[in-house]
């Protein structure tokens, strides 16, 4: 971030301000006119991970500018969903293709994207979550820096939530040894492919672009 000021009196005023806040000077300049520029950063909490890309990501103080879809769709796409117990490799990138044709166009990318999260922190089978102290708050900030990155607005709608229930019936039908506690589950009637992580990548990128391009999107990528 930069700021300017007029005297270096005020930009020092300027700066403390935001040094409340966890920024701090990288670099000051006297201008030609005699005003006076600072760039300044934040401090980042935590350590951070390296992403496919090349991008340093930071678990405990996530941001929208090292957030990209490139990195979601490669690392959903290499991911088993129920921890691997399936019959065959079904990834988390296939799972949320199929939610996102199966929903309303409007809601399309709210349902590719959401678990996107797991891009960064892992599918985490569901009985061990809430036993992760601090895990559901993470999981959350995570997801909305990445709903702020790709101009999602609000909470997920009710009806994709609805949609990630019921195609747990097609999945564990299609892919696991036991699937009688989905009995009472609607399926969607999807049909679950198996796709290798090299088709689920390139699927996921793919259908990223057509919701982009689809005259039913409001959406914008935030840099």
């Amino acid at each position: 971030m930069k700021i300017a000021a007029d005297t270096l009196d005020e930009l020092q005023e300027a700066i403390a301000a935001h040094s409340l806040n966890g920024w701090y000077v990288a670099e000051h300049k006297r201008q030609s006119d005699g005003t006076h520029t600072a760039t300044l950063v934040r401090e980042r909490i935590g350590g951070w991970i390296t992403t496919y890309t090349g991008k340093q990501f930071w678990p405990l103080d996530p941001r929208p500018e090292d957030i990209c879809i490139e990195d979601i769709a490669h690392s959903l796409a290499l991911q088993c969903r129920y921890n691997g117990h399936t019959q065959m490799f079904y990834s988390v990138a296939e799972h949320c293709v199929h939610l996102s044709r199966y929903v309303a166009p409007e809601q399309a990318l709210w349902a590719l994207l959401h678990d996107a999260s797991e891009t960064y922190l892992c599918d985490v089978p569901s009985p061990i979550k809430p036993m992760l102290e601090g895990y559901a708050e993470l999981e959350s900030n995570i997801t909305s820096v990445i709903n702020k990155k790709f101009g999602l607005i609000g909470d997920i709608p009710i009806e994709v939530d609805q949609a990630d229930k019921r195609i747990v019936a097609d999945e564990m039908h299609a892919l696991c040894t036991d699937s009688s506690w989905t009995d009472g589950f609607e399926p969607l009637g999807i049909e679950i492919e198996c796709w290798d992580f090299t088709t689920a990548e390139h699927e996921f990128m793919n259908r990223f672009r057509e919701i982009f391009r689809s005259p039913h999107s409001h959406t914008k990528e935030n840099k």
